[in-house]
Parts: C-alpha cells; sequence; structure tokens
C-alpha cells in the first residue's frame, strides 16, 4: 500500500503513526490486516471500477451485520474519503 493511502487511512480513523498495513491477499481487491493502538483490523481495498455503486451498498450493509458479532470499523461522516467517493468507492 502507497505511504499516501497509508496516510490518509491513518487520518480518517485516527490511527497513529505505529499502524502497521499487511497484505494478506491480493486478487480482485486488496485485503491488509491493520494493527493499530486502538486494535487489530481487517481492511478491503476495492479495485476500481470493478462494482457498482448498489454492488458496493449490499456489501456494506452484510458488514454492518455484523458489527454486532465482530469489530468493524466505520468511515468517519466527515472524511475526505466520503465526501470525494459518495461513501461508495473506497480508494483505489
Amino acid at each position: 500500500m502507497e505511504a499516501e493511502e497509508q496516510h490518509f487511512l491513518r487520518k480518517s480513523y485516527g490511527w497513529d503513526k505505529s499502524t502497521s498495513f499487511t497484505l494478506m491477499q491480493e486478487g480482485e481487491n486488496k485485503t491488509y490486516q491493520v494493527c493499530s493502538s486502538s486494535g487489530n483490523w481487517v481492511l478491503r481495498k476495492y479495485r476500481q471500477n470493478r462494482y457498482d455503486v448498489p454492488q458496493i451498498k449490499a456489501e456494506l450493509a452484510w458488514i454492518n451485520t455484523l458489527r454486532p458479532h465482530f469489530p468493524v470499523p466505520s468511515i468517519p461522516e466527515k472524511s475526505k474519503w466520503r465526501a470525494t467517493n459518495n461513501g461508495c468507492t473506497g480508494l483505489s
């Protein structure tokens, strides 16, 4: 993951500079293990133009159903990610 993306994610989620990103799987999308002082997370980076908005919204709805059972971080409402991409496509 590019340093600029790491910086953006740290700032968006409030993670500190010691947060690490380890590639777990690379295929159509990339999946990273994120280790921070606030916890450990799994982050999925969608490949640009692979999914349309309804498909991503459906996956996000599914992830939200997991929230009571697993720690799932949320994207802050005022983040640049949401403002730029309407909260649907993420960084690619």
